[in-house]
């Protein structure tokens, strides 16, 4: 008693009421958010209720925002409710039990402008009990439940992370891939991003170009492959730019896809200024579920990285730029069935002898690694198929490819059902 009366005497008067209900995180001490049912939660992982802070009404608080009772036992007689699903990568809070489902007319999410839009455009309100807001490097979405009926995208600056008090059932596309040098949600431009792939070496007249680099993530990106010359009685060359490396293999690790390298610039008569732009990276998407999440036979998700774009029509204009990485697919729920598909595939780099505005092939939606078997490019990269660097060359040269990004699937206590194709191999959690 004497812990509470300390605390509600440091609150300041709109802290939060003495029932503890809130609007805002404003609304809530420090260290606390205004979560599920609207009341003031405190930030940590704990789940056991702790008598020394008490929730702003005087009662222990869960960190997931229910409040202890006394007639509410664990098995183990420790008074913790039974365990509930405490999101990754945001705070507990998101999850808001008494959130309406997320309307299927939904076609479009914005995480930058936060807003979803139908088919037609036209905004789409959020569910009753529900909330899109920011919280670090995320747009955070929290609903009761979602059935994906109709193709869905996924735009913005931001990574998208979708909590979902109920089953999340996907039953046609959700993306949120690169297209080209657009990147997926929270992606890298080109040359942007924790793996971006290394610009080609520049040339002059006709001296052939270096591709760009692919970028890195959950591998290696391709080198951008060489142009040769001759010079001075010799055969010399122009390097491609090096491929970005891995990062984010952990699973706090929160990141989305990064962008290839541009190709090598120069003087050429029939293509002037700068390299070419590398592809972007594919976006990160987090779906939690505190019930269960099923990817049906016609649904799929896809983060997968753009092509890098073409060098010039003749093979000594300029280097063809590097293709993005794939992003972040990351899937928790208890349970869990995947029979549609989940791709995080690396773009292709661009091909010298393409005009400059013709992207080479974004990562598929397939597990068939993008661009492979063209001359001169580099191939993305999928399951099983590492992303390649095209051979030297007599001229400008393409872009290297970009790398698979990476898949998650947690679980709690035994891995989920997967039937459908996932590219690249899923690292999987049972922690849940």
């Amino acid at each position: 008693m004497r812990g509470t009366l300390v605390l509600a005497l440091l609150l300041p008067a709109a802290a939060c009421r003495s029932t503890g209900f809130c609007q805002s995180d404003a609304a809530c001490p420090p260290g606390w958010i205004c979560g599920a049912q609207d009341r003031c939660e405190r930030l940590d992982d704990g789940q056991l209720p702790d008598a020394s802070t008490p929730s702003p009404d005087g009662s222990p608080a869960f960190s997931d925002g229910r409040v202890a009772d006394a007639a509410s036992t664990a098995v183990d007689g420790g008074g913790a409710l039974p365990r509930s699903v405490v999101p990754s990568h945001v705070s507990p809070g998101r999850v808001r039990p008494l959130a309406s489902d997320l309307s299927s007319a939904v076609a479009l999410i914005d995480t930058g402008a936060l807003v979803l839009r139908d088919a037609d455009g036209a905004i789409v309100m959020l569910p009753p009990g529900g909330a899109f807001g920011v919280e670090g490097k995320s747009g955070v979405l929290s609903i009761g439940g979602w059935q994906i009926t109709a193709p869905v995208k996924v735009v913005g600056p931001r990574n998208l992370v979708v909590v979902a008090a109920g089953d999340v059932v996907i039953a046609a596309p959700l993306r949120g891939s690169a297209q080209g040098a657009g990147p997926g949600p929270g992606g890298g431009l080109s040359g942007v991003g924790a793996g971006t792939g290394n610009a080609g070496v520049c040339g002059w007249g006709t001296i052939g170009k270096g591709g760009g680099g692919g970028g890195g993530f959950g591998v290696a990106g391709a080198g951008g492959g060489a142009a040769l010359f001759f010079s001075a009685g010799t055969w010399q060359k122009n390097d491609g730019g090096r491929g970005g490396s891995p990062y984010a293999s952990h699973l706090s690790d929160w990141e989305a896809g990064s962008g290839g390298g541009e190709g090598g610039g120069g003087g050429s008569v029939a293509c002037k200024g700068g390299g070419c732009t590398g592809g972007a990276g594919g976006g990160a998407i987090q779906i939690t579920s505190t019930a269960a999440i099923t990817v049906q036979t016609g649904g799929l998700l896809s983060v997968n990285g753009g092509g890098g774009t073409g060098g010039c029509e003749d093979g000594a204009g300029l280097g063809g730029g590097g293709g993005g990485s794939g992003g972040t697919l990351f899937l928790e729920s208890p349970t869990m069935v995947i029979a549609g598909g989940l791709y995080a595939n690396g773009g292709a780099g661009g091909d010298p002898a393409a005009p400059m505005e013709t992207g080479a092939p974004d990562g598929p939606e397939s597990l068939l690694a993008a661009g492979a078997g063209k001359a001169h490019t580099g191939s993305g990269g999928a399951r099983g198929f590492p992303p390649t660097t095209p051979a030297d060359f007599e001229g400008s040269n393409g872009g290297g490819g970009g790398s698979t990004g990476r898949v998650w699937l947690r679980t709690r206590g035994r891995p989920a059902t997967v039937s459908g194709p996932v590219s690249p191999v899923p690292m999987t959690d049972l922690s849940l």
